[in-house]
């Protein structure tokens, strides 16, 4: 039976899913579509690469890829075209009974499309090497969006800060940072030093661009929170988020400002460390506004976007 979520993937699985969409971004979508179909399929896809077998194929992968097209038509549409322009890109359609329609809106979808990165658990909790287990964070979202997680703060920063270098270098020793920092022996404690040692233990692992995958997603869930989510401003790469400010800069601040030691914030799970960020911007900000501060002003001092600023 073919998988038709990212959940129903077996580890094996989905990493090779993820190396196929890593190298996905300059080739054409109906080859991506073919691999992955591969895949899940294990057996001889040649019959999909005809027409008239292009909207079936998309059908088929359509968990990987998310379609948007300009809400303002979509509106407007049957709800039969609606939906299928949801997995599939308008020139992959080849339903007779659509095609009509399509040809009279073609000009005003502006469809885009993107890896589909909403997962609703951590689908590599443990990775092997040399015959040594390594836990990765349990991350759990359940049907209502409640998030279950021991991700700790010391964790995710410090891999915040390698996904960013290997955004701007595409070295792939810094994704073999991101798995050290994530998955250990011990998930009970987290030091950054230990981390960086053990790296080299990952380098060339199968598995690395699967977890730069899943971190992603975790990244996604925060930087679109309805709460979190102003504390994140877009990075250089099309798929990186940022934390407004520097990690060890929030780690040292609020140990100077009396919340705790370094090692128990670095060990602080991830969501009460940002509600104790919010709450601390949002404090500052109303003390500036006080003070008579502008926002631009208010912005400056505290090393923050303007928009997160008007937003408290």
């Amino acid at each position: 039976m073919i998988e038709t979520s990212w959940e129903e993937l077996s580890p094996e699985k989905f990493a090779r899913v993820a190396s196929v969409l890593f190298s996905s971004v300059n080739e054409p979508i109906q080859d991506s579509r073919l691999k992955l179909l591969q895949i899940l399929i294990g057996s001889n896809v040649a019959k999909f690469q005809r027409a008239g077998c292009r909207q079936k194929l998309a059908e088929l992968t359509k968990c990987f890829f998310s379609i948007s097209i300009n809400p303002e038509i979509g509106d407007i549409l049957s709800p039969g075209l609606r939906d299928v322009l949801s997995y599939c890109l308008p020139e992959e359609i080849d339903d007779k009974n659509l095609l009509a329609e399509l040809n009279q809106v073609i000009t005003l979808l502006n469809p885009s499309i993107k890896i589909n990165m909403r997962f609703n658990r951590n689908i590599l909790p443990r990775i092997t090497i040399n015959h040594k287990k390594f836990t990765g964070p349990v991350f759990k979202i359940d049907k209502n969006g409640v998030l279950e997680t021991d991700l700790c703060a010391g964790e995710f920063l410090d891999a915040c800060e390698y996904m960013q270098m290997f955004a701007q270098t595409n070295d792939t020793k810094y994704l073999a940072n991101v798995a050290s920092c994530l998955y250990r022996s011990d998930r009970k404690n987290y030091k950054t030093f230990e981390s960086q040692q053990q790296s080299e233990l990952f380098a060339n692992h199968p598995w690395l661009v699967a977890i730069w995958i899943l971190y992603i997603s975790w990244q996604d869930y925060f930087s679109s929170h309805p709460v979190f989510g102003i504390l994140f401003s877009k990075g250089d790469h099309a798929d990186i988020k940022k934390l407004s400010s520097g990690s060890y800069e929030l780690l040292f601040s609020f140990a100077k400002d009396g919340y705790g030691t370094i090692e128990s914030l670095t060990m602080m799970s991830i969501v009460d460390f940002f509600s104790l960020q919010i709450k601390t911007l949002k404090d500052a900000v109303s003390q500036y506004r006080d003070m008579k501060k502008k926002d631009t002003e208010i912005a400056e001092l505290l090393k923050i976007s303007l928009e997160t600023v008007k937003k408290f």
